[in-house]
């Protein structure tokens, strides 16, 4: 290796130094370690903040306890971050786009196809939105700050593809395939807190930052997957390469053995808005250096950051965790509940008070044990068991008060899945305004979090989407060589313009062609022209599997701004047991101050019950209309004269079920 360094590597690896000091330096915000004596480090912190997560227990050594004591760490930091994800919506919220161009006109059909295209982004691959909204919260919650990077992934292989298979001997041929992309998607990857290199710690916002680095570790595998390809990459050695005299430089050579696990490679990534500058240097090797990707009149970092809630002051860019939030309540609760277990063990094996004239004989008792339950003593009265305290009324208000403490300071046990029945609407929505009074900013950040993503998302789309998968050859109608492009398809689940439920299937293509599958090619009897696009959807519709295509054109987004709403309201999670609750309560009122409006309705209202319970309600009205016809029935086959004397008794006999309550109103 020679000792002269890319001056390009160098400035990175200087700001990587400087900013790993940074990081490595204490904060006041994270509290005062008392075993460190000085302000907690990043590491520090997120370390103590995912062992109470964790209820991570520490040994009975290391807080000088003996063997006999209880060594017990609550699961209450648990209980409650799992209360306050719950909260948190299993489905992602509906955006809302809206495309402008720089005269302000806003394009309805632009808006629609990228809403479309950032849905169908999200499912591909087996894309799991749902997971991905709980990872995020439970993340945010635990660490108190959460970054998620969103970038694009491109990769090429070539396939093996086996010509021969002998299952005897198991020889096996092959032969190599032609090279084919493998992945083109949009991804997001959490990036570990202590990963991520900032400039200011003061400054919150994450676009703000001057540069910033993300530093990440690999096997070989992983890094020629992503990087094999380009230019550089066959220099890059692994760590723990020995290192030649004069090769140790800055901040390359022994200090990355010594930080870095051997068979890794360290991948540097540096980024700044100010310069316009993306790097990346693989274990001292600059594989690229270019212009920042993201963003075309403004650059943006392609990272998404918020935290579970702010410090005092709403500038540092970290945030406070939900466990460092109950650090104080869950260590108090912690050593009375110990005290606690040990008071209780000692009564258990109550120690002896012996007079002296009685010392040999109970000595002589202890040291040979036998089925004999007799013990001869001198004086009986000089034997009697230590009086010792149980537990008390006092110590149990006490870690009543802690339990409430912790309470106050996230959810309560309603909230948290036990105490109280939580029968009435009443006791649920008194319990739901106090939680999301508690949760309200965190589901805020989550929705900043959740557009700061899908803004990300929509910058990669508009860059990606309309480059070709690949160029082929074709012969032209007067015989010549012409190169087409092949663009990628995209695909949505939903319901169509028909109503159907199927698949909208958005593709990609050259002007010319898109011109090309929309033009008429037939007219229905009816004398509605159809075009390509129309006869793919009838087949697959006979198919059973609708299918509807819009062809756009390659260069149909560009040039366009996107502005993006998110619903706060569909971040809370619905709670089933309060819309139950309002329901039967609701149903109850009816009954009694309103029975005729009751009775006219009563199918009505049992619809909406059932709905509300995931249940249809088709079933048993079926039952009831079966029910009724059979009345009717008999009611005719019975003879004239006496179906004269009883004009009324068909619809007495008919309405009669329904001047009654029914027995849902008398629970949930």
């Amino acid at each position: 290796m020679e000792n002269q360094v890319d001056p390009i590597v160098s400035e990175v690896y200087k700001a990587y130094q400087e900013m790993r000091d940074i990081q490595n330096g204490g904060f006041r915000e994270f509290n005062y370690s008392e075993s460190k004596e000085r302000d907690r480090t990043l590491k520090e912190y997120l370390d103590d903040c995912q062992k109470r997560a964790n209820g991570y227990t520490p040994s009975r050594e290391s807080q000088g306890k003996e063997q006999w004591q209880a060594n017990i760490f609550t699961n209450y930091t648990r209980r409650k971050i799992k209360a306050h994800i719950a909260t948190i919506a299993k489905e992602p919220p509906p955006i809302k786009i809206t495309a402008t161009n720089e005269a302000n006109t806003i394009s309805i059909e632009r808006s629609d196809i990228m809403s479309k295209l950032v849905r169908a982004s999200e499912l591909e691959y087996g894309g799991n939105p749902e997971k991905l909204i709980y990872i995020d919260s439970w993340n945010c919650a635990i660490n108190g700050t959460i970054v998620k990077y969103v970038g694009y992934l491109k990769t090429k292989e070539t396939p093996k593809i086996i010509t021969s298979y002998d299952l005897a001997t198991g020889k096996i041929e092959y032969e190599d395939g032609e090279e084919v992309i493998t992945e083109d998607r949009v991804i997001e990857v959490n990036v570990p807190l202590q990963n991520l290199f900032i400039r200011d710690p003061y400054i919150a916002d994450i676009q703000q930052q001057p540069d910033m680095i993300w530093v990440s570790y690999q096997g070989e595998g992983e890094f020629k997957k992503e990087f094999g390809k380009y230019k550089n990459a066959s220099k890059v050695k692994q760590a723990g390469f020995k290192f030649e005299a004069g090769e140790n430089i800055l901040f390359f050579g022994e200090q990355w053995n010594d930080r870095v696990e051997k068979k890794k490679i360290e991948v540097v990534r540096y980024y700044n808005k100010n310069d316009n500058q993306y790097r990346i240097v693989a274990n001292g090797v600059l594989l690229l250096d270019t212009i920042m990707l993201w963003g075309k009149k403004r650059k943006v970092y392609p990272f998404a950051k918020s935290v579970y809630e702010p410090f005092a002051n709403v500038e540092f860019f970290y945030g406070n965790s939900l466990p460092n939030i109950l650090m104080a309540s869950q260590d108090v609760s912690n050593a009375f509940i110990n005290s606690m277990a040990d008071k209780v063990y000692r009564t258990l094996n109550t120690p002896m008070l012996v007079g002296m004239v009685n010392k040999d004989s109970l000595e002589l008792e202890d040291e040979y044990v036998t089925g004999d339950t007799r013990i001869y003593v001198e004086d009986v009265s000089q034997v009697q068991p230590m009086p010792m305290q149980t537990i008390q009324q006092g110590e149990m208000k006490m870690l009543e008060f802690t339990t409430r403490g912790i309470d106050e300071d996230s959810t309560d046990s309603l909230q948290s899945g036990y105490g109280g029945s939580g029968s009435t609407a009443r006791e649920i929505v008194l319990a739901n305004e106090r939680a999301e009074e508690l949760k309200g900013l965190f589901f805020i950040l989550m929705k900043d979090l959740y557009v700061q993503k899908t803004r990300l998302r929509i910058y990669n789309i508009v860059a990606n989407y309309a480059n070709p998968l690949k160029t082929k050859a074709i012969v032209g109608a007067d015989g010549d060589e012409v190169f087409i492009n092949e663009y990628k398809s995209f695909n949505v689940p939903g319901t169509l313009s028909t109503g159907e439920t199927g698949t909208l299937q958005i593709g990609v293509a050259e002007q010319a062609t898109v011109d090309q599958m929309n033009r008429p090619i037939g007219v229905m009897p009816s004398g509605k022209q159809f075009n390509e696009l129309d006869v793919r959807a009838e087949m697959a519709r006979i198919q059973g599997k609708p299918i509807e295509t819009i062809m756009i054109s390659s260069d149909f987004l560009d040039d366009w701004e996107y502005d993006l709403t998110v619903e706060t309201d569909n971040f809370y999670q619905k709670s089933r047991a309060l819309d139950k609750a309002m329901m039967s309560e609701n149903i109850q009122f009816i009954a009694t101050a309103f029975p005729e409006i009751f009775a006219a309705n009563q199918q009505e209202l049992f619809k909406e019950y059932m709905k509300i319970n995931g249940k249809s309600a088709d079933k048993y009205l079926e039952n009831i209309v079966k029910q009724q016809m059979s009345q009717m029935q008999a009611m005719t086959q019975q003879p004239q004269e006496s179906q004269q004397g009883a004009p009324g008794q068909v619809s007495q006999q008919i309405t009669a079920p329904t001047k009654s309550l029914p027995a849902l109103v008398g629970g949930v």
